[in-house]
């Protein structure tokens, strides 16, 4: 299912897809408070990683690693859910008063 065609990402079975030129990469992260995690691997070469960190600015860490372990021009880390979590979705769709206490976006 096509996510951000100007970035090439798709979801497939719970997974990020990105194409980059002829390589597929797949991806996921997590993001809960005072933790992040990020995995990413190439089906074809079988190289990747994962990361697990206990601090919140902890996805800082996973550009620099992609381009070690999987080098190639990752567009995923310009992708704003990845970048901003979920909490925009909510900030971004939802206007009503109840809403503004939960959106950490400053809206």
């Amino acid at each position: 299912m096509p996510v951000d065609s100007r970035l090439n990402l798709s979801w497939g079975n719970g997974w990020g897809i990105e194409r980059v030129g002829s390589d597929t990469y797949l991806w996921q992260w997590g993001n809960n408070p005072g933790y992040r995690s990020f995995v990413m691997a190439s089906p074809r070469t079988g190289a990747g990683f994962v990361l697990l960190t206990n601090s919140e600015s902890g996805l800082a860490l996973s550009e620099p690693i992609a381009k070690a372990v999987l080098p190639d021009a990752h567009r995923v880390f310009r992708f704003r859910m990845l970048r901003d979590g979920l909490s925009y979705l909510l900030c971004d769709t939802v206007t009503s008063a109840m809403a503004a206490p939960y959106c950490v976006c400053g809206v």
